[in-house]
This record gives C-alpha cells, sequence and structure tokens, in this order.
C-alpha cells in the first residue's frame, strides 16, 4: 500500500509525503497528516562537528479514525518514506523503525506519531557483505562505500571531498587508489561460528573509512556526501560524483 499526505510549509510550498509498506505501491490510500506534519532531526549524540557520520530521524503525524497496522516494521527495509518538493524531487528519504507507533485506542480520530530514520541509519541493521560475493579481496575504498550505499536502496550517488590527494600532483580520486583487504571487516571467527556471525555491520564499516580519511558522511535529499570541514573552512568546495552502482571515472564538481 501507497499512503500519501499533502502539507505545505510556512511559505506555502507543498510537499507529498509517501509511505510504502511492504515495498507494494500497487494500491493508493490518501491520509490526513497533523499539525506538525514531518519534522526531522540530526543526531546529536558526541555532539562533534568532525564526528565520523551524523544520521538523521524524522516523525510524522497522523490524524485518523482506524489503524494502519500494515505500516509496522519488523524489519529494517519493510517500509520506505519518501518525502517530495514542490518540484517533485526528493526532499528526503528513510524507512520506519521497527516500533512505528504505541496508542492506546480511544476511537474517533487519533493522532499517531510514526518514527523513521534515514536510508544511511539503517546500515546497523546489516551486515557486512563482500565487494565480490563470498570471497574476501583486497578491495579500492570506492568499491566498498559503493556497496555499503547500494545497501541503502535509496540514493543515486555519493560525493567525496577532493581535498586529500596521495601526492599534490594527483587529478584522481583518493578513494579510487586505496585498497584494503575485507578481512579487516570480520572478528575471529570461534568454533561453529560462520562468517555472518562476526562480520562487522556495516554502519561500523562506514564509519570506519570516515574515521581514516577525515571525512564526516551525511545524507541530503537522495544523495550521500563525505564531507572535509577543514577544506569547506579553506573554501574548498570540490568533489568527486560518484553514480551509485556506476562507479566508472568520477566526475570532479563544486558544491
Amino acid at each position: 500500500m501507497k499512503y500519501i499526505g499533502y502539507f505545505k510549509d510556512l511559505k506555502n510550498r507543498l510537499y507529498t509525503l509517501n509511505i510504502i509498506t511492504g515495498g507494494d505501491s500497487s494500491s493508493n490510500k490518501e491520509i490526513t497528516l497533523g499539525d506538525s506534519p514531518f519534522t526531522t532531526e540530526m543526531s546529536s549524540s558526541g555532539k562533534t562537528l568532525y564526528k565520523s557520520a551524523k544520521y538523521q530521524s524524522a516523525t510524522v503525524n497522523i490524524v485518523s479514525d482506524e489503524y494502519y497496522f500494515d505500516m509496522y516494521s519488523s524489519k529494517a527495509h519493510d517500509n520506505r518514506i519518501i518525502l517530495y518538493n514542490s518540484k517533485n524531487d526528493i526532499e528526503w528519504t528513510g524507512y520506519l523503525t521497527p516500533n512505528v507507533y504505541n496508542n492506546s485506542w480511544e476511537g474517533g480520530n487519533q493522532k499517531m506519531e510514526i518514527e523513521a530514520i534515514d536510508a544511511l541509519s539503517t546500515l546497523q541493521y546489516f551486515k557486512y557483505e563482500c565487494v565480490n560475493g563470498s570471497s574476501k579481496d583486497v578491495v579500492s575504498f570506492t568499491s566498498i562505500l559503493n556497496k555499503l550505499l547500494s545497501k541503502c536502496d535509496s540514493y543515486s550517488k555519493f560525493y567525496f571531498s577532493s581535498n586529500t590527494k596521495l601526492t599534490s600532483d594527483s587529478t584522481g580520486s583518493l578513494i579510487d587508489n586505496l585498497f584494503i583487504s575485507e578481512e579487516n571487516f570480520y572478528d575471529q571467527m570461534d568454533d561453529k561460528e560462520t562468517d555472518e556471525d562476526v562480520a562487522w555491520d556495516m554502519k561500523n564499516v562506514l564509519e570506519a573509512i570516515c574515521l581514516y580519511m577525515g571525512v564526516t558522511v551525511t545524507a541530503y535529499k537522495d544523495n550521500v556526501y563525505f564531507i572535509d570541514y577543514d577544506a569547506i573552512k579553506n573554501g574548498i568546495n570540490t568533489y568527486y560524483e560518484y553514480t551509485i552502482n556506476n562507479i566508472g571515472t568520477p566526475n570532479l564538481v563544486t558544491l
């Protein structure tokens, strides 16, 4: 089921909210949003500008005389949520969290608060999977990041700061030229354990790479950005642009 709700911001711009349950958008149902229809919040744990990742959560307020039980999500990617702006571009995308609401039934119109997290946050629910299938290889940072962001199943591109280079004369993207063994993302295996038992979760792999590279990852609209705050402070705003699942030679762009 695809639930559709509408609201306008303070500048009278129209937004459309879609909640797609069970991956099935063949049927539509319009919903009424509450007085605070859609709010987002950036994770502030640690409160450090240079933290390796910044994730977002969202809250949707719905007013209804019925409960939408199919909005309960037992898995990380069961129910997708997408917010479109007035230009029909994606403004925010993520998934409903496993515990979507907990309201007592009193009859009549009820206000339900439904919680969601951005697609980047859902990497905490998935174990690392090797880039080339089941074999652990030495692979590029680019390949690993593409693997992780592809798992989010929500983003189209990612941008990596061009500030750090192999040498002062380098012109290519650094992450294309850095390689690591995937063995690093598996803990020591005990008897009767499998690779899946000891694999890191994908969120930890993402943050480890960001920590090593000195960047902060965050999602904005339907893209992911790897930001170097020191570069920004010094007026360096060029990034290598990658298309997820098609990581050929990246474009160098200014943002």
